[in-house]
C-alpha cells in the first residue's frame, strides 16, 4: 500500500505542494524586521544584554498574547539591548501590561516605547507607566543584596530545518 502511494504521481505532486506551502510559511515567519536600526554584525559584536533596568508599559491594540506579544518580544530582542520581555495579557482588558528587562547602557525606556509602537505597522499605542525599582545593591557586603540569574532559550531556524529535509 505504501509503495503504491509513493509511486502515485498525484501523491508526489501533493507532497511537493505541501513542502512548498511549508517553505513559504517558514520564510514569511523568518522575515527580518525593518524596525531594527543596527546591522546583524553590529548586534552580534555587542554581545548579550545585561538587564539592569525594568520598564513597565501599557499597550493598546493587542488582540492576542501569542501573535501580538510575540511580535513585540521579537522586535525588542532584536535591538540586542533587551534581555527579557514579560507579557501580561488578559482578553477582557483594553490595555495589556508588558515588562521589559533591558540594559540601560544600550537603550532607554523612550526608545523601547518607540520600538513597540513601530511593531506590526504601528498597530499598538504604548504608554510607559514606570520603572520597577531595582533591589540589587552595588555595595559589597550590604544586606539585601540580590543575585540575579537569567536563562534564555533559542529556537532553531525553521528555514534551515526545512531546507535540510528537502535536500535529502
Amino acid at each position: 500500500m505504501v509503495n503504491c502511494l509513493i509511486l502515485n504521481p498525484n501523491f508526489n505532486r501533493m507532497r511537493k505542494i505541501v513542502w512548498g506551502v511549508l517553505l513559504a510559511v517558514a520564510v514569511s515567519c523568518q522575515a527580518s524586521s525593518s524596525n531594527s536600526a543596527k546591522s546583524e554584525k553590529e548586534v552580534k559584536e555587542m554581545g548579550k544584554p545585561v538587564a539592569n533596568g525594568v520598564a513597565v508599559f501599557e499597550v493598546e491594540g493587542m488582540v492576542c498574547e501569542m501573535g501580538c506579544g510575540g511580535s513585540i518580544r521579537k522586535d525588542l530582542l532584536e535591538t540586542n539591548a533587551v534581555a527579557r520581555v514579560e507579557v501580561d495579557y488578559l482578553e477582557e482588558r483594553e490595555k495589556q501590561t508588558i515588562k521589559v528587562h533591558y540594559d540601560s547602557k544600550r537603550i532607554s525606556p523612550n526608545e523601547i516605547e518607540k520600538v513597540m509602537e513601530k511593531t506590526n505597522d504601528k498597530q499598538f499605542t504604548v504608554y510607559h507607566i514606570g520603572n520597577v525599582a531595582s533591589s540589587v545593591s552595588s555595595k559589597k557586603g550590604e544586606e539585601g543584596t540580590v543575585k540575579m540569574k537569567q536563562s534564555s532559550y533559542e529556537l532553531p531556524n525553521l528555514i534551515d530545518i526545512i531546507s535540510s529535509l528537502i535536500v535529502q
